[in-house]
């Protein structure tokens, strides 16, 4: 059994790291959200913004490190939050549920 995904907002730090992330809400009142996570057993952040949820994490291979991100665009995002449940993540997982690698 995995631990719930527990949201915060970003923080002005966390800008710099998800550049990318846009703000909830007219005018960007709302922040995006993030959460720490694990993907097939790797520490994972999950971050939820305006345009949907993304997993990000590193994998190593030897002396290499690659960084992947599932992502889940609009009313995908949601479906995704719901269809969850309490198995550990997995990258296969993610992709089964209308994930898409970028």
């Amino acid at each position: 059994m995995r631990a719930a995904l527990v949201f915060r907002p970003f923080e002005s730090a966390d800008w710099h790291g998800y550049a990318g992330a846009e703000s909830f809400g007219r005018g960007g009142q709302l922040p995006p959200v993030l959460a720490d996570c694990e993907v097939d057993g790797l520490p994972a952040v999950a971050v939820l913004d305006v345009n949907g949820l993304s997993f990000m994490f590193d994998r190593r291979y030897g002396d290499e490190e690659v960084s992947y991100e599932v992502t889940f665009s609009g009313a995908w995002a949601a479906r995704a939050l719901a269809l969850l449940g309490d198995e550990p993540l997995t990258m296969a997982g993610l992709l089964a549920l209308g994930g898409k690698e970028v």
